[in-house]
Order: structure tokens, then C-alpha cells, then sequence
């Protein structure tokens, strides 16, 4: 189909699927990006978005920006994505900042904890952004094993997609000795 219809509430919009161009990244950190509808937010997508809010290439690309600016991140930067596309956390804060930095991305949905681990001890990795239950699964994984996680790039860990435990945050910064944060999707103006 070349057209689709969204409707919400009172709200009706014709998305042109023919003439979308896509979010390209590569060359492009600057570009304002178009007020093209490229998304809906899903009602289960837990980053601030109202429900349904139509969201355009230019917001993607401010809220994109506005993380990789505040998380400072770099062209040096290797960030392991644990979290799906299909929701804004893992969208913008595992793939569009980090490449909008210049970084390198390395993106699974489903891995194996034990995978992870040789992902995060063995390619460098400085950034991990990936769901609560992951990193809860990761620290089992690091208790079964036996071994401390070495892992000396990794600096920055983002939890997203479902509310994140203090109780788990403690205990991933006691195994591992970095912070893991909330990792909420903010803009220029502090909203998405």
C-alpha cells in the first residue's frame, strides 16, 4: 500500500508510505530531520510519549541528539542493544544516539545471557542498553559462572522498556561496578 489512515480519538492522519524517505544516519548528525510522520507511540511504550502521539523524523532526531549529547557519547563508542526497535527506549537510546555519534552498534533482541557476557567481555563494549529483566538475567549468568564481569570499557548501562528495581540497580553496580540507569528518552526541551 502506498497510504495508510491512523486514527485516535478525534484524530485522523494519511501517512504517504510512498514518498517516506526513511531516517538516514550515516553523514547526516546534523540534519533537523523532516516533520514527516515516521512513528506512533505505542501505549505500552513506557519513555513519557502521550499515547498514540505521532512522532516525526525531526523529534526522533532532537530526542536521539539530546542523548548522545548527554550521555557524551562518541565516534569510539560500542554499544551492545539489547532492547527491540520496536519501542522508543531501545530505538533512539540503543540505535539512533549512538549512531548519530558516530558509534558502532551491535544489536540482538534474543541472546543468551551467556552470549551477552562474551559480547560485553570481548568486543569492547562501553555502552549496554537492554530491558531490567536482562540485566537481571545477566548477573545470574554471572553468578552461575562464578566469575566477576571484566568488561573494563563498559561505562555507561541504560535499563528501559519496564520500571526499573532500585534493588537491582544496587546489585548490578555491586557485581559489576558501573551505574545502571534509567535510560528515559528526553529531547531538547525535556520531553518527547
Amino acid at each position: 500500500p502506498d497510504r495508510a489512515v491512523w486514527r485516535a480519538r478525534d484524530d485522523v492522519r494519511t501517512l504517504d508510505l510512498a514518498l517516506h524517505g526513511g531516517l538516514r544516519l550515516e553523514g547526516e548528525a546534523d540534519v533537523e530531520g523532516a516533520d514527516e510522520t515516521v512513528l506512533v507511540a505505542d501505549a505500552g511504550d513506557p519513555v513519557g510519549a502521550a499515547l498514540g502521539a505521532p512522532l516525526t523524523h525531526r523529534r526522533l532526531m532532537s530526542c536521539a541528539r539530546a542523548t548522545a549529547a548527554r550521555e557524551r557519547l562518541a565516534a569510539r563508542d560500542h554499544t551492545l542493544a539489547l532492547a527491540p526497535y520496536a519501542h522508543l527506549f531501545g530505538l533512539i537510546v540503543g540505535g539512533i544516539a549512538p549512531l548519530l555519534a558516530g558509534g558502532r552498534v551491535t544489536a540482538h533482541d534474543m541472546l543468551a545471557p551467556s552470549s551477552a557476557l562474551a559480547i560485553l567481555e570481548g568486543e569492547g563494549v562501553s555502552t549496554l542498553v537492554a530491558p531490567p529483566a536482562t540485566f537481571a538475567g545477566l548477573l545470574e549468568a554471572l553468578a552461575q559462572r562464578g566469575r566477576a564481569l571484566d568488561a573494563p570499557v563498559l561505562q555507561r548501562c541504560f535499563a528501559g522498556g519496564a520500571a526499573l528495581d532500585a534493588a537491582l540497580a544496587r546489585r548490578w553496580y555491586h557485581e559489576t561496578g558501573v551505574l545502571l540507569h534509567r535510560g528515559d528518552v528526553l529531547g531538547a526541551d525535556g520531553a518527547l
